[in-house]
């Protein structure tokens, strides 16, 4: 079991395969949570540390130690170590990581070696997505966004400024308020033409 049980969004897995030639080797995760549930994985692949190739390599050309003459070998960009990224799932967001069970699944040659595990820790609010503007008229704009992967309890935030960071009070404001979480866009009106504007929308859950 992890000492340090956080939350998380994602899980990143330091790993390679010894042996494989290649072929990556397949392998499942499952990730079991302190309430007893568990979310399995599976189809994760990592490639050879010596034949693979892999746009996730953390590090390579470390050098390695033959076993028969404890000759070192230095090779140029081998061997690699490979990051293999987890998602969990929206339902685990909010539950805390007790351990993580790796399992090979190929029946290929090689081994398959876990060097260590880290997480993406769960935000305390998750942010909108994708937030454009749209209807650009003379005196009126509508901000779009995409909802937050977790809903907001308390819905979103946005400002309209001329100038100033968002939060940062009166001097540049054009306009400002707060929507349901079931709303995903807001009608601005009153805006000057010819003026450069900034818009910033924010979930709020507390």
């Amino acid at each position: 079991a992890f000492t340090n049980q956080e939350r998380a969004v994602k899980m990143y897995l330091l790993t390679t395969a010894g042996n494989a030639g290649s072929t990556p080797i397949t392998f499942s995760a499952k990730i079991s949570f302190t309430d007893n549930s568990f979310q399995t994985v599976t189809g994760l692949t990592v490639a050879d540390w010596y034949q693979g190739t892999a746009a996730t390599t953390v590090i390579a050309g470390i050098g390695r130690i033959r076993a028969a003459n404890n000759a070192v070998e230095t090779p140029a960009g081998n061997p690699k170590l490979f990051s293999v990224e987890i998602n969990l799932i929206a339902a685990n967001y909010q539950k805390q990581i007790t351990n993580v069970e790796i399992t090979k699944t190929s029946t290929a040659a090689g081994v398959l070696n876990v060097f260590a595990v880290t997480v993406v820790k769960t935000p305390a609010c998750f942010v909108p997505n994708t937030v454009s503007v749209d209807d650009v008229l003379t005196t009126t704009a509508t901000i779009k966004w995409l909802p937050a992967e977790v809903v907001p309890a308390m819905g979103y935030d946005y400002e309209v400024r001329t100038s100033g960071l968002p939060g940062s009070g009166a001097t540049g404001l054009a306009a400002s308020g707060n929507v349901a979480n079931t709303v995903l866009l807001k009608n601005v009106t009153g805006l000057a033409g010819s003026t450069e504007y900034f818009v910033y929308v924010r979930s709020k859950c507390s």
